[in-house]
């Protein structure tokens, strides 16, 4: 990843030059129109980071690191209910206008888009003491000084079923638990269902935007219930401790590339509402140093702070040692850095990874000091309640 630096078309002057020609057409375009795409995974940016090997053991057969460059980019707007085809002068024979003309070809060919039926799979998920002792183990070591929080998570695997479709479980998944940041993402050999609410890292002309999630409690339908838990939530002393702590740990992670004075908290433990749930986000914004490149962002951000703890470096030892197995794309990040400078990604949570072999999805927590372990596991199964009722009838 950190190779794409010296890759000529994701220079600044590359960058420049693609972003004037942006700006000419600002409004037609979408906010993505060519360069690496794909994602990275959890284990990916701890190696990165700090140089350090994950476990050898792993519940899915995902590579560490997973995209490819893309000079031309078909996009569909739901809101404005435009769609288009971008392309960038990049094909050694074909020119912009050809490789349009091509893709349309390609676009007007039919494809077996057959619906099938949803399998449905029933997940055994009662044994809470294993997650329960990680948990007092964390808060051991938050007593001992060691860290200030840390993310623990738990895996839940079922071997995938022979006539399993993915594209149309993500297609249900979407109905039931629809998210600012949800993808799908399908290879042959695997593929990434995520509904996740969570921004990782936004930069549009060198201005950054984190936005990171601590803070859960689950929605109910009658509105007085759901308005106490809200003011339950947003007055929680642990849940704001949990915020304020990764917000400081973020504006840590990238102050080395941002311009002196720029970085602001714009929104601390704002409330926001999704399908089933109520969240704590808060907003960072800075403005990057001119020399700067987003790799360099990357390189110090990685792993996510919200899906580590903090100190970071610590917090991902003892989450190695507590778990003992690498998360995979789990917590990784999906996204793409344009050739225009632009940027995009979000955190992997409430997400389904799959391989030829079985259906994996985690669920986790932060701890700190002050957690109980029985809501923490609690907390994990409120989480992934809209994931497993994907798999129902």
């Amino acid at each position: 990843m950190y190779q794409l630096k010296n890759h000529p078309l994701f220079s600044n002057q590359s960058q420049a030059s693609i972003y004037q020609e942006r700006e000419k057409h600002q409004n037609q375009l979408p906010p993505f129109i060519g360069g690496f795409c794909g994602f990275l995974s959890y284990d990916y940016g701890v190696f990165e980071r700090f140089n350090m090997p994950p476990p050898t053991k792993t519940y899915t057969d995902l590579p560490h690191i997973y995209g490819g460059l893309y000079d031309v980019v078909l996009y569909a707007n739901h809101q404005t209910k435009v769609a288009g085809i971008t392309a960038l002068a990049m094909h050694p024979i074909e020119t912009p206008n050809q490789r349009v003309k091509s893709i349309f070809q390609m676009a007007r060919k039919k494809h077996d888009c057959a619906n099938t039926d949803i399998v449905p799979l029933k997940f055994d998920d009662n044994d809470a003491q294993p997650y329960m002792q990680q948990v007092q183990q964390t808060i051991d070591y938050i007593e001992q000084g060691d860290i200030f929080q840390a993310n623990i998570t738990r895996p839940i695997q079922k071997k995938r079923p022979e006539n399993f479709n993915s594209l149309q479980h993500y297609l249900k998944l979407r109905t039931i638990n629809n998210a600012p940041f949800g993808v799908y993402m399908h290879d042959t050999a695997f593929q990434i269902l995520s509904a996740s609410p969570e921004r990782f890292l936004k930069i549009n002309n060198r201005h950054i935007i984190v936005e990171p999630i601590k803070g859960t409690i689950q929605s109910h339908a009658d509105k007085v219930i759901d308005q106490e838990r809200q003011d339950t939530l947003q007055n929680c002393p642990k849940n704001r401790a949990e915020n304020i702590m990764i917000v400081d740990l973020l504006r840590n992670d990238i102050t080395p590339h941002c311009q002196t004075g720029s970085i602001k908290v714009m929104q601390l433990c704002n409330l926001q509402s999704f399908k089933g749930l109520h969240h704590l986000i808060s907003t960072i914004t800075a403005t990057m140093m001119p020399n700067a490149h987003i790799i360099d962002i990357l390189k110090t951000a990685l792993p996510a702070g919200s899906i580590t703890g903090a100190p970071k470096k610590r917090v991902c030892e003892i989450i190695y040692e507590l778990e003992k197995a690498q998360r995979g794309a789990y917590c990784g990040n999906i996204g793409y850095v344009g050739f225009d400078g632009q940027c995009d990604m979000n955190i992997l949570i409430r997400t389904l990874q799959i391989d030829q072999k079985n259906i994996t999805f985690n669920s986790g927590c932060g701890i700190t000091a002050q957690s109980d372990p029985t809501l923490e596991w609690q907390e994990t199964q409120t989480k992934i309640a809209k994931i497993i009722q994907s798999f129902s009838d």
